[in-house]
């Protein structure tokens, strides 16, 4: 079954301080640009200078399509101001067309001079759970 891949847009909308050093309250806005219900069911941040761990979410996401949403995730943070983390990911796991799906979403977050986190969405990849590439060959 050759289905439809979700399209979706991340916005980062900023960083506020939580409790614990280093810890900051993140907020994203999700856009469904696709033609179907999109639920977000976990989110995951594995960098480690910019992390979360893997948590499902109590009640999905729903973004209906051309709908958005807010998300929150709260991240750890050690970056050094005025320096990017380069290579960080919010991993999402999400359902969309009957079809479980992970979400890529690139960032680049850097701590600003006055100690408060930015970030910048810089690309999204979409891969359907379950995918297997074709054995490479000798």
């Amino acid at each position: 079954m050759n289905q439809e891949a979700p399209s979706l847009s991340v916005k980062p909308l900023g960083c506020q301080r939580a409790t614990g050093s280093g810890q900051w309250r993140c907020a994203f806005e999700v856009t469904n640009q696709g033609k179907a219900p999109l639920q977000v069911l976990s989110t995951w941040l594995p960098h480690d200078q910019f992390f979360s761990e893997r948590r499902s979410l109590e009640q999905p996401l729903l973004v209906e399509p051309g709908e958005s949403a807010p998300l929150e995730v709260e991240v750890t943070f050690t970056g050094e101001p005025g320096v990017a983390v380069v290579n960080a990911f919010l991993i999402m796991q999400v359902e969309y067309g009957n079809q479980s799906w992970r979400m890529f979403v690139r960032l680049l977050p850097m701590m600003q001079p006055d100690g408060t986190p930015s970030v910048t969405c810089e690309a999204i990849t979409v891969q359907p759970i379950g995918f297997s590439a074709a054995p490479h060959p000798g």
